[in-house]
């Protein structure tokens, strides 16, 4: 009786196994069909877009290269101006006159960025991608208006957010991204004006 327990255990184990085995086969062979492209379509695209590839290393090398310095700058520009920012921010002092120097460094930094745009066009170009794949979060412009708004400087506010858009850094990490900031800030300046009408 033992064995014969044994011996109906064992067939259905070896049907279940067949079973499973014969699913796992089948999920290969679909998957293999339906994804396999062609070896000279697969040999071009290695070819064409592999990084690996000597000669298209070279050009990822020299982008790279070509624009090290604006990219190095960049990014010491943010680490100053985030750094002063917090400082004078948790002072409470959004009007004291350190805070200039945050503008004039975000000023320097923004004046880098239709360089850095073309870093992006070309990082972009050489990986044959959309452009808002490669474009980076220019934060100064976000810092900038965020300055200017606390500074009631509306309009100068306005005027980063538009240039932002227009030189093509129009992602600050919101939901609304740049436009979104643009639209606030026009409905606060219009209701600022009109409470300086009412006076």
């Amino acid at each position: 009786m033992k064995n014969w327990i044994l011996k109906k255990r064992s067939i259905w184990f070896h049907i279940i196994l067949t079973y499973f085995t014969c699913g796992i086969w089948a999920i290969v062979y679909f998957y293999c069909k339906y994804t396999n492209k062609d070896k000279v379509e697969l040999y071009m695209h290695q070819t064409n877009y592999s990084p690996f590839t000597n000669n298209n290393f070279e050009i990822l090398s020299k982008i790279e290269k070509k624009y090290s310095n604006v990219l190095h700058k960049h990014y010491q520009n943010i680490e100053k101006i985030n750094m002063l920012y917090t400082v004078i921010n948790n002072l409470a002092l959004p009007n004291n006159p350190e805070m200039q120097k945050v503008i004039n460094l975000c000023l320097e930094d923004i004046d880098l960025a239709p360089e850095i745009l073309n870093y992006c066009k070309e990082k972009a170009d050489y990986y044959n991608d959309d452009l808002e794949k490669h474009l980076i979060n220019y934060e100064t412009f976000q810092r900038l208006a965020i300055i200017y708004e606390k500074q009631k400087e509306y309009e100068k506010a306005i005027d980063i957010c538009k240039y932002a858009i227009e030189v093509g850094f129009y992602k600050d990490g919101t939901s609304g991204q740049m436009p979104g900031r643009l639209a606030r800030l026009i409905k606060k300046s219009r209701q600022e004006n009109l409470k300086i009408n009412e006076k």
